[in-house]
């Protein structure tokens, strides 16, 4: 970014709040026209033809997103019935319709990648500048300005709705100079292109993970810490119930290496003070998490206690959440756990519960155990007698499982401090939005807009 951002100090009050005096308030229909999409007929939809624009394809995100789950076609026919209606590359839409106000889809704002052609739907509305720069606006659409008086339009208990004549009354601050505007949006747009590379990054990662996982727990590492290799050392492996494994490895029904399993407390979870109760919703991604806990004074609770490196299933939900584990590594001095959960107690001369967390936590794993689970009313059930009737294939040492657990706890490291560092890009970002769109900070040295069709462009690349 090559303006300075500097501090400034003059400003004057005005309907919005006290904003730069060299900025003015400005009418949204004013500075853009806007027009709303059209409805087409449901019955000409289709898995082919003209992409139509929807509040689906509106992510929480930049641009407009094109993805399997929320993408709807139209006969190539509509392009030449309803050529207004039509949307090209970096046009800015807006959601006019959510379900509820508080997920803020309500008057979400994106802009069409490079390269779009499609129809536009009704529930959204096209943006086109009049008086502003168009990525500036944008920008403006997405802040607390626009925000606060979206939030502010009466809403009914059902499908919430942007009419035209909420529009017709938006107002934003707004520097008079588009050179000023261009740059809050290059500064922006830049940022926006670190977190997505960061996102990117962190996918990318995790599907890294996934082919890790498969390796080192079907092929496991050798003396010298290398994944064995089935092709250019066959004499290494051996056939078993489960396929081929490492000759040193051996396969196990669960119940031999884990003879123990323990049910949770069962009391009222509604206490101020108590001992911490973990429930499923505290098992996540393999760990415990501790951000939402509930408490029990309950003697059962402190008769019951948790140790470092019990291996928590949890064996009652819906289908998609029955089996989740995690493992408990001492966060804090006194957890129990509740009745739906179970405690798993393996052998440990023979499986370490680090070792038996990563396998539970397998697809592969968690597809297999699901096969175990009995319907019940609203929910089904994983007995943990059937839960140990399943067979894992394990290292013969737990030196080479514990190895294992090492190189897979090292890549988890990774993926969450590039975690932490797109969050704290994410922070940077919001909090210099806010500052540049209310003028508490401004862009210095800001260069005359260029004159070139392609806008989005020329700022995602500066």
């Amino acid at each position: 970014m090559r303006e300075t951002l500097v501090k400034f100090e003059e400003f004057k009050d005005s309907l919005v709040g006290r904003i730069p005096k060299d900025w003015e308030v400005r009418k949204l229909t004013d500075i853009a026209s806007y027009q709303n999409g059209k409805s087409f007929p449901s019955s000409d939809y289709s898995e082919s033809g003209i992409p139509l624009l929807r509040p689906g394809n509106l992510p929480d995100d930049d641009f407009v997103l094109w993805d399997e789950a929320h993408t709807t076609y139209l006969p190539l026919k509509w392009a030449e019935l309803a050529p207004d209606y039509i949307v090209l590359a970096e046009e800015l839409v807006m959601n006019l319709t959510a379900q509820s106000l508080e997920d803020q889809f309500l008057g979400r704002v994106c802009m069409t990648p490079p390269d779009t052609f499609c129809l536009l739907n009704q529930r959204i509305a096209r943006f086109r500048a009049k008086d502003c720069y168009l990525p500036f606006l944008f920008w403006a659409l997405k802040g607390t300005y626009f925000r606060a008086q979206i939030d502010r339009i009466p809403q009914g208990t059902k499908v919430q709705h942007i009419y035209n004549s909420d529009l017709d009354a938006i107002i934003l601050p707004m520097p008079k100079e588009q050179s000023e505007q261009r740059a809050i949006a290059e500064i922006l747009f830049t940022l926006s292109a670190l977190v997505r590379s960061q996102e990117s990054l962190i996918v990318k990662l995790k599907q890294m993970k996934a082919g890790l996982l498969h390796d080192l727990l079907t092929r496991g590492l050798d003396e010298n810490g290398e994944l064995r290799d089935a092709i250019a050392h066959p004499e290494q492996f051996k056939d078993s119930p489960l396929g081929q494994i490492p000759k040193n490895w051996e396969v196990f029904k669960l119940s031999e290496i884990v003879p123990h399993a323990e049910y949770g407390i069962s009391v009222s979870l509604d206490d101020e003070d108590g001992i911490p109760v973990l429930r499923m919703n505290n098992l996540k991604d393999g760990e415990v998490d501790l951000t939402d806990l509930k408490k029990s004074a309950s003697s059962k609770a402190a008769n019951l206690l948790l140790q470092p490196l019990d291996v928590l299933f949890n064996r009652t939900n819906s289908i998609e959440h029955v089996g989740r584990t995690a493992i408990w590594r001492g966060q804090i001095e006194r957890a129990s756990f509740a009745s739906y959960l179970v405690r798993l107690l393996p052998d440990q001369s023979k499986l370490i519960p680090e070792y038996l967390n990563v396998w539970l936590n397998l697809p592969t794993t968690q597809l297999l155990i699901r096969r175990y689970a009995t319907p019940g009313v609203h929910q089904v059930n994983i007995n943990p007698t059937n839960l140990r009737k399943v067979l894992i294939a394990l290292p013969q040492k737990t030196s080479e499982q514990q190895t294992i657990v090492e190189r897979i706890a090292a890549h988890d490291t990774r993926i969450r401090a590039e975690e932490a560092y797109r969050d704290k890009l994410k922070l940077q970002k919001q909090g210099l939005m806010h500052d540049l769109l209310t003028g508490k900070v401004r862009v210095k040295g800001a260069k005359p807009v260029k004159e070139d069709t392609s806008q989005l462009a020329a700022l995602t690349k500066a």
